[in-house]
């Protein structure tokens, strides 16, 4: 007989939502690259994710992969 048959899983909902990454004021994100770290938490959207990228120098390469549920009427922009 099995002792321990419990399973544990974590449900949330994807991203969504406006973000603004750089500038000075009302900052969600400092990096371009915490705002791919973001999206790839989440693995999904559930709506339009829409990053306001502000006049900065960002440095570096940055790919999001597989992100479930993104369609025309629900892109990452």
């Amino acid at each position: 007989m099995v002792e321990n048959d419990t399973i544990y899983t974590e449900l949330r909902e994807g991203a969504q939502g406006e973000y603004n990454v750089g500038g000075i004021f009302n900052i969600d994100f400092s990096t371009v690259e915490l705002a791919v770290n973001f999206v790839d938490s989440f693995g999904a959207v559930c709506d339009s994710l829409i990053f306001n990228v502000r006049d900065g120098v960002y440095e570096g390469q940055f790919e999001l992969i597989d992100i479930l549920n993104t369609a025309p009427s629900r892109p990452i922009i």
